[in-house]
């Protein structure tokens, strides 16, 4: 597993060698601390992503139903939207690097549960504490790149940071179903707490520009503080909705796919490499955003969104067709994350960590929201119904950002 991190930062650093100081220098430190970020957020990714070809053969070695599975994988989510929500406000008090150690601290122990769980009950915590860790690390790490960043480049450097869901997406399912097959789920659980563990020292040393970090203030008066800064409300909302309409419809392509394809897991897999290749493109150009200005690409990628929902149902039996629009769903979506969080990250200035913690809170409960609404509207009345709403969802989150555009 040490590998996906090595492969994390190999697709990273290519685009390091422009990054530049405010003088126009070449500024090596920089490199090296989004390159840390990255990391952190493939890390997370990784042991979020790779229970889902696994969860046959776990159900099985723990003597569990797949909903029990099932229910342990949910506590990943709801304890990810609480820490973000309680824990990500404290992390800010303390250097980036700290709070980042303590989460990879947390992702290794959750690994270990889940590595030696003798029943799913185990198992589950296991879960939640790395869902706990998650709420963390990656609010901490997209607040890290908004601080480390010059201004003119915090939508680049932030496209370079969401680099680390590309690796997770192209390499965290089909790596843990081939490494589950030579080495057990156990393993592959245990195999990845090497790379976390090699990512401490590192995430330890991350610089921090702050000259000012939180206050003593207590939870609930630095959350009100955060919602009341100009400009970030219509942020999180264009955020949580977005989080909603993707999981759920993504939650159930691979399903969608399969049935329709009449596929196993590798037909299901297809689509999602294809979404990742997309996600990892946008990198190339999210310069871009910066030269634009992400309040007029964000109401416009949401529009394109649409779109996809729209278009899915109609190719999900046509291979070439759905890598094709897979490709630019994964495009898309990076454009809008990219986006919002950019404009969280800016709007927020020196309460950007807090902000940034109540965008992960709000990641994590569209996706509990959005996989467990959709899954009975599935099963109900097909995936056509599905992808529709994550479409109505998704003209209300274009409205939002339109809204914002012209209250400037």
């Amino acid at each position: 597993m040490s590998n996906v991190l090595a492969a994390g930062l190999g697709i990273a650093l290519p685009f390091f060698s422009g990054a530049k100081t405010r003088t126009g220098r070449p500024a090596p430190s920089l490199n090296r601390s989004v390159a840390v970020l990255i990391a952190c957020v493939a890390l997370v990714g990784l042991q979020a992503l790779l229970a889902a070809p696994l969860v046959p053969d776990i159900a099985q070695g723990l003597g569990a139903s797949i909903a029990d599975i099932g229910q342990a994988l949910g506590a990943y989510g709801a304890m990810a939207a609480l820490s973000a929500l309680f824990l990500g406000p404290l992390a800010d008090r303390f250097k980036r690097g700290q709070a980042l150690v303590a989460g990879l601290i947390g992702l290794i122990g959750g690994l270990a549960l889940c590595a030696t769980a003798v029943n799913w009950m185990i198992f589950a915590a296991g879960q939640a504490l790395m869902g706990a860790a998650a709420g963390v690390v990656l609010p901490t790490a997209y607040a890290s790149a908004g601080d480390l960043a010059p201004a003119e480049r915090r939508s680049a450097i932030l496209g370079r940071v969401l680099l680390g869901w590309s690796v997770a997406l192209i390499l965290g399912v089909p790596l843990a179903g081939l490494l589950g097959q030579v080495i057990g789920w156990r393993g592959v659980f245990a195999g990845l707490g090497l790379p976390v563990l090699l990512a401490l020292p590192v995430a330890f040393a991350l610089p921090d520009p702050r000259t000012e970090r939180g206050t003593g203030q207590g939870l609930m008066s630095r959350l009100g503080t955060a919602v009341r800064v100009p400009g970030v409300l219509p942020m999180l909302a264009v955020g949580f909705l977005n989080m909603t309409a993707f999981y759920g419809t993504y939650a159930y392509l691979g399903t969608a796919v399969r049935a329709a394809l009449h596929g196993g897991s590798a037909v299901g897999a297809i689509p999602v490499l294809a979404y990742g290749t997309g996600f990892t493109i946008t990198a190339f150009i999210s310069p871009l955003i910066d030269r634009i200005g992400p309040r007029r690409v964000l109401p416009v990628a949401a529009l394109a969104l649409i779109g996809i929902f729209l278009t899915l149902p109609s190719v999900v039996g046509i291979l070439p067709a759905l890598v094709v629009v897979m490709v630019c769903f994964g495009f898309i979506q990076h454009l809008v994350l990219n986006s919002f969080i950019g404009l969280l990250s800016v709007r927020g200035g020196a309460q950007r960590g807090v902000v940034l913690a109540l965008n992960t809170a709000g990641t994590y409960i569209g996706l509990m929201i959005g996989t467990a609404s959709m899954g009975r509207v599935l099963d109900a009345v097909g995936f056509t119904p599905v992808t529709a709403t994550s479409a109505a969802l998704m003209v209300v989150a274009g409205g939002i950002a339109l809204w914002d555009r012209r209250r400037a």
